[in-house]
């Protein structure tokens, strides 16, 4: 079962479980929280611990990324639904996630057009496919009472189609 956590950064470093992987870097400061954070995909039930250091240039060009919404001008926006799978038609690629007046968008180049399943999840939520069948995109950000964050996978292509089985497969490993 894999989950997405939120991590303390203390002076570039960050204590994860091992085979975390890091989606996000991004400062906070909603009242509750105040600094920098990491963001993994990590295996709640995993005890070994590494402590990783970040360059200070790595950790200034993952926040640019975490808040690109000035590269969007030239993307196609495709709205979505609040729900957690969902098949889309996309003009080309997802590049990007992002919101506009409560709505959550991909924001999509125009290559070709596709069709693709659409993950959202939760920090803490359990996830319905393997990591290693998603590709992260962004994140969505929707206001009830707090901020909270949906963090936007699209399926690889060879994993198009929900199974009992990956959803086991998930759960075993």
């Amino acid at each position: 079962m894999y989950k997405i956590f939120k991590y303390q950064l203390r002076e570039r470093k960050v204590e994860l479980p091992i085979n975390a992987k890091i989606i996000r870097i991004d400062h906070v400061n909603d009242g509750y929280y105040h600094g920098d954070f990491v963001w993994a995909i990590v295996d709640p039930e995993e005890k070994r611990k590494e402590v990783i250091e970040f360059e200070q240039t790595y950790v200034e060009t993952m926040m640019k990324e975490a808040n690109k919404e000035h590269l969007f001008n030239d993307l196609t926006p495709v709205r979505l639904r609040v729900t957690e799978v969902q098949e889309v038609t996309l003009p080309g690629h997802a590049v990007s996630a992002g919101e506009v007046d409560g709505d959550i968008f991909l924001y999509c180049d125009e290559y070709e057009e596709r069709n693709d399943t659409v993950h959202l999840y939760k920090t803490g939520q359990s996830f319905k496919l393997h990591p290693d069948k998603l590709r992260y995109v962004g994140m969505n950000r929707i206001w009830i009472k707090q901020e909270l964050g949906l963090y936007t996978f699209i399926v690889k292509k060879d994993d198009t189609v929900f199974s009992q089985e990956n959803h086991e497969e998930a759960e075993d490993e």
